[in-house]
């Protein structure tokens, strides 16, 4: 998937067509640095990697689908 730029924030990426929740729930992930908080508030603005997102994403449904 085609990207406008290399870090995005969750609102960003569900106007592109991600779920929120799927977002929240892949930045709370423990292992795999995905996302990246600008300061240590819980305020601050999720921002993601969506270079890792990728290849989370591909790696988790390689996962799902082996689990079929």
């Amino acid at each position: 998937m085609d990207y406008p730029k290399a870090l995005m924030t969750i609102k960003e990426l569900v106007k592109m067509g991600f779920s929120e929740k799927s977002l929240r729930e892949i930045a709370s992930s423990v292992g795999y640095p995905v996302a990246i908080r600008e300061n240590l508030k819980l305020t601050s603005p999720i921002k993601f990697d969506v270079m890792e997102l990728d290849k989370y994403l591909k790696r988790t449904t390689k996962f799902q689908e082996g689990k079929r």
